[in-house]
């Protein structure tokens, strides 16, 4: 399952419906895509980019892609343009996947669950020119390192597979706290020191 980042606006366009299974737009409303059946399979060479989603150079067969819409006009160590990826919308996605690798019965590790950008370092896979996801717009005191942020996904997805009311964003109460820490849901009190 590979995570990436349109590179578009806050919704997503019919260009991104065709690239990815599944998007996450600003609005946390979850959009369906190409089939994820499209791509269970050895795709050949010559197969046409519209008989499947084409989201990862080299790695479209067995392999479903999820993308957060956003990212317009983003340059590699900002500005992130005027739709940067949002913490809401995150924590939608990893609700999201978290129900896809429990229904596939998945583990989840770096080969399973990655960011595009992990992808070359992890699969061996080159991947030109490609940054998502490097970062995470909100957490800025310290900012994770690029190759940090595949790490704190697996973290979240791995406890939203534990405890998936708490990443689904259908249930969310109205107001977030405002003394939770960075990386912890809106919707989410934090987890001590014991948990």
């Amino acid at each position: 399952m590979v995570l990436h980042w349109t590179g578009g606006g806050p919704e997503p366009n019919e260009t991104d419906l065709g690239a990815y299974h599944a998007l996450v737009g600003q609005s946390c409303r979850i959009y369906a895509g190409v089939p994820i059946a499209a791509n269970m399979r050895r795709i050949p060479p010559q197969a046409s980019r519209s008989e499947y989603a084409a989201h990862t150079r080299g790695l479209n067969s067995w392999s479903v892609g999820v993308a957060l819409c956003g990212m317009m006009g983003a340059k590699e160590g900002g500005p992130y343009g005027p739709h940067p990826i949002t913490e809401e919308q995150a924590y939608t996605a990893i609700g999201l996947v978290a129900a896809m690798v429990r229904t596939a019965g998945l583990p989840v590790t770096a080969e399973t669950v990655l960011t595009h950008w992990e992808v070359q370092r992890v699969m061996g896979v080159a991947q030109p020119g490609k940054w998502d996801i490097t970062v995470l717009p909100w957490i800025t005191d310290p900012p994770l390192q690029p190759d940090e942020v595949g790490s704190w996904i697996r973290q979240h997805v791995s406890a939203a597979i534990i405890s998936p009311t708490d990443y689904l964003p259908e249930i969310r109460p109205l107001r977030a706290d405002p003394q939770r820490p960075h990386g912890t849901p809106p919707w989410r009190k934090p987890l001590g020191p014991a948990e």
